[in-house]
């Protein structure tokens, strides 16, 4: 008994030891290093040779035997397993090749680092080819060989210098964009390769127009966000010297040229810069306002924001127009939700009847609450635009609004009396615009029905609506679906909300809106159907959306008809989108802007 437990041990031994030979075996067949110390000990007699086989000295007398039956075919197994590792070899040497001509290509380009290491990948593929012949192919898991190489390309040292001369800055910028060109090319990017070349091409023209004396516009040539500002250019004394003087008494404006022009782009430019400089300052004071709080992870985060502008600001130095559209809001600036909370208590509505204090105060604070919200979103609206100017001028409107809010407050609060005021004529877009909105999307509302006609047989009571809508965007797949349904009336409310998809205003460009002026949202008005009854369409309406053009919200009342035969009813629907589809600037209106007078 205790010799039969002794030999099963043996047996689990020699297993384990059979099983991390293997293991090991695979190590080697994929390249990788094996640590001697893993290597199984081997067994009793290992490597002492073959047995001792009978000498001739004594003959034994045949013996007759049967002949030994035929040998049995393969086995299916074996005949896929060699196909198995006919194919791993080839996949092995295929890519071993690769790794051989990328080298040889490394080496033809005196790159001798990447030659070194394309070497020494082969050699590792040359090793897995003559282990494969002490493995079975079932032991090879093809997805452990190491991929083939992307095809060898010297790399291209990219100087971010800015050159000490304006030519030398010119030269290497245009150097970068012919680098980024060939790249292009070669992965085969025609698109790509095209626009870097014609933005080479711009700098070849630049360089041209230096080399003449000639003052070129920086503004208007293209770069990366790491490229380093130019040096300024230098005006060559010869011209000058031989420039004209202008004649005495002759105007200023007669000089006007493409001189006017710079000017003008170099103001745009220092006022783009002293915008991004003021936010920058603005996210420092919030960082350093919450680091003194306490809130650590705040002040990192407005950190980080501030560190953002720098590139921008070594653009704007450069003379470069920046994009302000994705600029992060301040703190400072921003209206929380509670601020814009009604506080004092009093019947705002009864103001325009009534002398008392509170009433008076409240219908203040409520018109303050509405021209920060006014504010605020043209701010928004105008950041998108990039109009500097703009969100300068919104953001003066929503302090001051503000700062009248607050005192409104303050007066209610202690009882004073109601301070003086006046109302002022100020123009601003007249343009709709709803930042809870995204870019890509139009929200849909189906508000209600009125009257509507039920088909034969059937009693109010019985009313099971529901609307199902059209939308005919894109062309070549409407975007459709339906509402609830609203039972026991012939005046139904949905009120329901459906987002759509119109994809980015770069990527729809003006299709969009062509596609809405000439086709309309439809508006189908079904009664449910029951046990072997189908639905039955009591009539369509048809929205026009071609308002979207001038205006982000349209809300309409369509008639319901079936064909161009009225039905009777009306079905309601409102969409929105986050700005007019067509001129965003659109046109001002005038509006009377409440002022507090301090």
């Amino acid at each position: 008994m205790q010799a039969e437990e002794t030999n099963e041990l043996k047996a689990n031994r020699y297993k384990r030891s059979a099983d991390k030979c293997r293991e090991l075996e695979k190590r080697a067949a994929a390249g990788r290093p094996i640590d001697e110390a893993e290597i199984p000990v081997a067994p009793p007699g290992f490597g002492a040779g073959a047995p001792p086989v009978a000498t001739a000295s004594a003959p034994v007398a045949p013996v007759a035997r049967a002949a030994p039956p035929p040998p049995a075919p393969a086995p299916e197994a074996d005949a896929g397993g060699d196909q198995k590792m006919a194919q791993i070899k080839a996949l092995l040497t295929r890519r071993r090749d690769l790794f051989i001509a990328n080298a040889k290509a490394a080496v033809a380009a005196k790159d001798k680092e990447a030659a070194t290491e394309y070497v020494a990948a082969s050699k590792q593929f040359d090793e897995a080819i003559a282990a494969l012949a002490t493995v079975s192919a079932d032991d090879i898991d093809p997805d452990e060989i190491p991929p083939s190489p992307q095809p060898y390309r010297k790399k291209v040292v990219i100087d971010n210098s800015p050159g000490k001369t304006f030519e030398e800055g010119l030269q290497k910028r245009k150097a970068r964009f012919d680098a980024m060109a060939e790249d292009y090319k070669a992965k085969g990017d025609d698109r790509r390769y095209r626009m870097n070349a014609r933005q080479a091409a711009q700098y070849a023209d630049a360089l041209k127009a230096a080399a003449r004396g000639q003052p070129v516009d920086v503004a208007g040539l293209p770069t990366l966000p790491d490229m380093p500002p130019l040096p300024k250019q230098q005006q060559p004394a010869a011209a000058a010297a031989g420039r004209p003087r202008p004649a005495p008494g002759a105007p200023a404006a007669a000089s006007a040229g493409p001189s006017s022009v710079a000017a003008a782009a170099r103001s745009g430019v220092d006022d783009q810069l002293a915008f991004v400089m003021e936010r920058q300052r603005q996210f420092k004071v919030a960082a350093l306002a919450a680091k003194n709080s306490g809130n650590l992870d705040l002040a990192k985060k407005y950190l980080t924001e501030a560190k953002g502008f720098d590139r921008m600001i070594a653009a704007c130095k450069a003379g470069l127009n920046v994009d302000i559209t994705k600029t992060p809001i301040p703190p400072q600036v921003t209206t929380s939700k509670a601020t814009l909370q009604p506080h004092v208590e009093g019947e705002s509505q009864r103001a325009t009847t009534s002398d008392e204090p509170e009433a008076m105060l409240a219908t203040l604070e409520k018109d303050l609450i509405t021209q920060v919200q006014v504010a605020e979103n043209n701010r928004l609206r105008f950041t998108r635009l990039g109009d500097v100017a703009k969100v300068r001028q919104f953001e003066e409107w929503a302090k001051a609004a503000k700062q009248d809010l607050m005192l409104v407050r303050e007066v209610a609060r202690r009882g004073l009396k109601v301070p003086k005021f006046h109302r002022e004529q100020r123009q601003i877009p007249s343009a709709d615009f709803f930042p809870d909105l995204a870019e890509d999307v139009l929200e849909l509302s189906i508000v209600n029905a009125v009257d509507v006609p039920l088909p034969a047989g059937y009693e109010p009571e019985h009313a099971n609506l529901f609307v199902r809508y059209t939308l005919p965007y894109p062309t070549d797949a409407p975007q459709t679906g339906k509402t609830k349904y609203a039972a026991g009336s012939r005046s139904p409310n949905w009120n329901e909300t459906m987002v759509l998809q119109i994809g980015s205003k770069k990527a729809r460009g003006n299709k969009l809106l062509r596609v809405l002026k000439r086709l309309p949202l439809k508006l189908e008005v079904y009664q449910k159907g029951g046990f072997l009854r189908s639905d039955k369409l009591i009539g369509t309406g048809e929205c026009k959306l071609d308002g979207l053009e001038t205006k982000a919200e349209v809300e309409e009342g369509a008639p319901l008809k079936e064909g161009r035969k009225a039905t009777g009813g009306v079905v309601s629907a409102r969409v929105r989108v986050r700005e007019p589809l067509g001129d965003t600037k659109g046109a001002a209106r005038t509006i009377n802007w409440l002022v507090i007078d301090v």
